[in-house]
């Protein structure tokens, strides 16, 4: 049902099934799940850079959030060329 769609495109279909206490929910799930995703990184880095030192630290970081925009940006790429073909001439 939400194959390939915007997270904005699946929030407000996801938000149209949900009643209102369900919906409630699932959004301060949301928010929680962000504030970790953020947030634990932060705290690990903090961590690390009093053990092993800044440099390396942020080298590390860096590495790491560099190979992730990669990896998105090949999954994003991956999915837009099997939409194309799946799309009808």
């Amino acid at each position: 049902m939400f194959k390939h769609k915007s997270p904005l495109a699946v929030a407000i279909a996801a938000e149209s099934l949900l009643t209102s206490a369900a919906a409630g929910a699932v959004f301060a799930l949301t928010y929680v799940v962000s504030y970790l995703a953020f947030s634990v990184p932060a705290v690990v880095a903090g961590v690390a850079a009093n053990v092993v030192g800044l440099g390396p630290t942020a080298t590390v970081y860096g590495g790491v959030v560099a190979a992730l925009g990669v990896v998105a940006l090949v999954a994003r790429l991956r999915l837009r060329r099997q939409d194309f073909r799946a799309t009808p001439a």
